[in-house]
């Protein structure tokens, strides 16, 4: 659970930034939960503050499966003004997600860029790379009660192929989420 000053603080800054987030819907809640509810998982599975703070904003920028529609845009310079660069670039990145090639190619333990996730080809290192991994399963998580039965399996799946990239109690906690 995230500290009442730390929740009260993190609500006015999405208010702040996201334009109707406790009124858009999002996975039979508001955009405003669903964010809060991110940045909580992330804490439950010991995420960095850089991790959880890009997890309280992670879909202000529309994704392959999330968009926000009407006037929703935030510059990416508003968001590293607010949260800060590292936080804003794994929000980016995730943003950016080809989930196709993240649900159907998995990392080579070698790789050393993994650049090749992303609509936008550049370079990721694997640190990077672990936290948008880590943010996915959280959202994941964050939404498993609207999920079917059947997709909650696949990600269970992935994310028993992903495990190489998770702690051990980060794997247990999302493979226990999503079984």
């Amino acid at each position: 659970m995230i500290a009442d000053n730390k929740s009260s603080s993190l609500k006015l800054l999405i208010n702040k930034l996201v334009v109707n987030a406790d009124r858009i819907e999002h996975s039979d809640r508001t955009v405003l939960a669903h964010l809060l509810g991110t940045y909580t998982i992330l804490n439950e599975l010991d995420a960095n503050e850089t991790v959880k703070m890009a997890g309280a904003f992670h879909n202000v920028y529309d994704t392959d499966k999330f968009k926000f529609g009407g006037d929703s845009s935030i510059g990416r310079h508003v968001l590293i003004n607010h949260i800060g660069a590292k936080s804003e670039n794994i929000v980016y990145l995730f943003s950016i997600l080809n989930w196709k090639h993240f649900i159907n190619c998995l990392p080579d333990d070698t790789l050393d860029d993994f650049g090749y996730y992303f609509h936008v080809r550049q370079h990721v290192d694997s640190m990077s790379f672990k936290f948008v991994v880590i943010l996915f399963f959280a959202n994941l998580i964050e939404q498993v009660d609207v999920i079917p039965s059947e997709k909650r399996k696949e990600f269970f799946a992935l994310a028993v192929k992903y495990k190489a990239l998770m702690t051990e109690k980060q794997f247990a906690i999302v493979a226990s989420r999503l079984a």
